[in-house]
């Protein structure tokens, strides 16, 4: 594969470029609707997993059916935005997304049902 650089935090809005050098293990953001809070997320998980060979991504939200027209479709936006689509198989009957080369993974669950997150594990690395 060949080199790809980013300037990370001229990809996402200020607010948010101090994500990309959060070490913590849980990230919770606020912001206002239109505020970039998805989009710097997004880029944060999409950059993780091309970084990080030991990082697997847990996404949440409120209401698992809401996952596929937003979440799922936001993080395959980003990553082509990335140029690194073709690196990512996406899933979205189930939804999931696999980093091809190393088998990584990008899970979606919803919160309204918290037993399905309780034994949630992955091949290779950690949740995170």
């Amino acid at each position: 594969m060949s080199e790809i650089e980013w300037n990370l935090p001229e990809m996402v809005s200020k607010a948010y470029a101090p994500l990309f050098n959060s070490k913590k293990r849980y990230i919770v953001y606020k912001g206002s609707r239109g505020s970039g809070k998805s989009e710097a997320e997004a880029t944060k998980v999409i950059y993780d997993i091309l970084t990080k060979s030991y990082v697997n991504w847990l996404v949440l939200r409120r209401y698992a059916n809401t996952n596929r027209q937003s979440t799922f479709t936001l993080l395959q936006k980003v990553a082509n935005r990335m140029g690194v689509g073709s690196l990512f198989q996406f899933n979205s009957s189930l939804p999931e997304i696999t980093y091809k080369p190393t088998g990584q993974k990008i899970l979606f669950f919803g919160a309204d049902k918290p037993l399905s997150i309780t034994s949630i594990s992955v091949e290779t690395g950690n949740l995170c």
